[in-house]
């Protein structure tokens, strides 16, 4: 802990401070919390003011949206920004020349595989397997486009003949350059607040990480992010902090503006780099998770693109073999252990242990061929309901595995295997959804009937789905009042805890049970669907999303459903 805290200091100093033995005389626009409180004199210096310094009390500064800086703030930021940039210019991993190429990488897996954040070792798995340029010019000229980022006077180069020549961007040994850029005010005045990047770092890691290990611990407690700290790595904070803030202390969009904004910057600047990737995934897993749409759709898509140029997307010329890759243990990769460090192929019986965030992606692959199934409009032949059967089939056995291993460990680190539990669950509704109906129902969103009769093979898919789907939805109301009653216990810390991947099975679950009560009018359903409707209330709090998918079974309650016929 004493090296993290290190580490997270040597950061904030290099961003705000010239020197690391003096603190920066750049002054907040605003007294600190402290100071206003005991309506004491402030300096507004940063990253604390002198007297919080004197008195050793935690100087916290407050971000508002009407963040404005002096002519002469702006002077003395831009001067302390030039001599960061020169000094990252001058840093090992700007003296280092890089090539990377979105077809080539090292030929271990364990950069990827593993799903380290080190832009370090990202760089230096590049050097170990790139082409020495200096030595092995072949003529070429490089393609390079040009921007010129209108609030600085730095210029970046970007090799776009990446995008227009492939084999001329690899040929003529192209090189990325390297992340550089202004950070914004307001980013530096979050990241300079007291122990503000401590805090967001500790609470990720105990909170998201645990559901979704997509940062390495380990690199950042041994500092090799902060080693090279930059742009890339003061948006990868922000995008920390912006993922750990729950709903009710979201006041306003401020931060999310922040790091919309702030990644807007890094994308004009031709910033490349694992730790950009990774800061837009966790602002796409915030606008999910809040339900923010269509942002939520379009980063998604962003993130999947920008795998591309770094060359991590699975494909024919992968040599990684991600395609057909699981990760690592997730105790094992936290531990750097790299000597137990195995991966396995997607293609392993689920019936094998595996870890939680395996079984996430083992989840998200069915998912992905259940999302397939739902879209085939073809004829249900007899060998078409036998594929659709025999992948509800392993679904469920597959839920059912991840039940057993979470019996098997204790409360806390069974919420671990929560997201893959309840996405199996999502898999089987996507899957069998349309086939519950008694009328023909086509593949078009809306449950647009078709004018054709069933086939036998359809009647007897509907029997089957219609006993599946209610049998799921069941599963779901008992995980549900197991969540609420741990949720009356230990409320706060639980719920930062519980991954939002959930929140759609809970929503198709209830959705059923209100369908299921206007049909037959059994009051058993109306108690449950009542259960998973309190249950997307509680987890509102925490993730925005739930309220959304809460708002949309109004929709499918019985009464609307009536109103909706009579009117």
């Amino acid at each position: 802990m004493a090296t993290e805290q290190r580490n997270i200091v040597t950061f904030v100093k290099l961003l705000t401070s010239s020197d690391s033995g003096q603190s920066t005389e750049f002054a907040d626009a605003q007294a600190c919390k402290a100071c206003k409180k005991q309506k004491r004199r402030c300096d507004k210096a940063l990253p604390e003011c002198s007297l919080c310094k004197r008195t050793q009390r935690l100087c916290e500064y407050g971000i508002t949206t009407e963040f404005e800086l002096t002519a002469s703030d702006w002077s003395m930021m831009q001067a302390r920004l030039s001599e960061l940039e020169n000094r990252l210019a001058n840093s090992p991993r700007a003296t280092e020349q890089h090539i990377l190429s979105p077809i080539s990488g090292p030929s271990s897996g364990s950069v990827l595989e593993q799903g380290t954040t080190s832009s370090a070792t990202f760089y230096d798995s590049i050097d170990t397997h790139s082409i020495n340029s200096s030595s092995q010019s072949i003529g070429l000229t490089r393609a390079y486009s040009t921007v010129e980022c209108p609030d600085s006077t730095s210029v970046t180069r970007f090799p776009a003949s990446m995008f227009l020549d492939i084999d001329c961007y690899v040929w003529s040994h192209a090189r990325l350059p390297i992340p550089t850029g202004v950070i914004p005010a307001p980013v530096l005045a979050f990241l300079s607040q007291g122990n503000a990047v401590l805090d967001v770092s500790q609470n990720y890691f105990a909170t998201i990480h645990t559901w979704f290990p997509m940062i390495s611990k380990k690199r950042m407690d041994m500092g090799l992010p902060v080693q090279n700290a930059g742009p890339d790595l003061a948006m990868l904070f922000l995008g920390m902090k912006l993922v750990t803030t729950p709903a009710i202390d979201i006041t306003d969009s401020t931060l999310y503006d922040t790091a919309k904004s702030f990644l807007a910057i890094l994308e004009s600047n031709g910033v490349v780099s694992l730790l950009r990737l990774q800061a837009m995934i966790l602002v796409a897993l915030h606008e999910y998770s809040h339900a923010i749409y269509p942002a939520a759709w379009m980063t998604i898509g962003s993130c999947a693109r920008y795998t591309d140029i770094l060359g991590l997307t699975p494909g024919d010329y992968s040599p990684l073999g991600q395609v057909c890759k699981l990760p690592v243990d997730d105790d094992v990769w936290d531990r750097g252990e790299v000597n137990m460090a195995v991966s396995h192929s997607t293609s392993i019986s689920y019936q094998i242990q595996q870890s939680p965030f395996s079984r996430l992606c083992q989840a998200s692959m069915y998912l992905g061929r259940a999302i397939n199934y739902a879209r085939d409009n073809s004829a249900m032949t007899s060998s078409r309901f036998e594929e659709i059967m025999s992948l509800v089939g392993e679904l469920g056995a597959f839920a059912t595995v991840v039940d057993n291993e979470t019996a098997d460990l204790s409360p806390e680190t069974g919420l671990t295997l929560l997201a893959p539990r309840c996405i199996s669950r999502s898999a089987l509704f996507v899957a069998l959804d349309r086939f519950t109906c008694p009328e023909k129902i086509s593949v078009e969103p809306g449950y647009i009937e078709s004018p054709e009769d069933k086939t036998q093979n359809e009647m007897e898919l509907q029997r089957q789905s219609m006993r599946i789907i209610e049998q799921t939805s069941e599963q779901l109301h008992t995980l549900g009042m197991e969540l609420l009653q741990a949720f009356r216990t230990e409320r706060t810390s639980l719920m930062s805890s519980i991954s939002p991947f959930i929140l759609d099975s809970i929503y198709a679950g209830a959705a059923t049970f209100h369908w299921l009560l206007g049909e037959g009018g059994n009051e058993v359903y109306r108690t449950a669907a009542a259960d998973l409707d309190m249950l997307l209330d509680t987890m509102s709090s925490r993730w925005r999303l739930g309220s959304t998918y809460r708002e949309m079974l109004t929709v499918h309650d019985v009464t609307a459903r009536v109103a909706a016929r009579t009117t």
